[in-house]
């Protein structure tokens, strides 16, 4: 290499001739509604995804789990378990996860409370602590999600909100 620098040589286009960069445009069409989101057409998508989530023992009634059984209901952390799912299924880690939330509370699998909305509150009650609320989604049946096996109730929780 005797001092000689090698060059390269690239075909470069003159700013002044590069093309110009298209323009970012407002849609003209509004955006979708629920129903019109294929991933999220139905909640089979969201409860076949609960049940191969909750499958697992150790993922039901824990401590920083997102799903519980209260008072023979299943209970579902809101926003935290729309949030996993929305995660796990398409990749959202933004707002997704409120179009999973909105599906399932308008599919008729989510009670409504004494207030008229979809969220209901629980008391936690773990031992030498004080104590502290969730706030989530309430289903009737369990069953839908563990089929015959249902897990037993969270003897730390207990439900404060009540139904109509």
């Amino acid at each position: 290499m005797n001092g000689t620098i090698m060059r390269d040589t690239y075909n470069v286009t003159p700013v002044s001739e590069a093309e110009p960069v298209p323009e970012l445009s407002t849609p003209t069409q509004p955006l979708p509604e629920i129903a019109d989101d294929p991933r999220l057409s139905d909640n089979n998508n969201f409860l076949q995804w609960l049940k191969n989530h909750t499958s697992p023992s150790g993922t039901v009634n824990t401590r920083n789990g997102k799903v519980h059984v209260v008072e023979n209901h299943l209970f579902l952390i809101s926003p935290g378990i729309f949030k996993i799912y929305a995660a796990e299924t398409t990749g959202d880690s933004g707002d997704g996860w409120k179009l999973a939330q909105r599906m399932f509370q308008e599919s008729g699998l989510a009670l409504r409370c004494n207030d008229d909305s979809f969220i209901w509150t629980c008391e936690v009650r773990a031992p030498q602590k004080k104590s502290s609320q969730l706030k989530g989604f309430l289903m009737e049946d369990p069953g839908l999600v563990f089929g015959e096996k249902v897990q037993m109730n969270n003897p730390w929780l207990k439900l404060i909100s009540t139904q109509n």
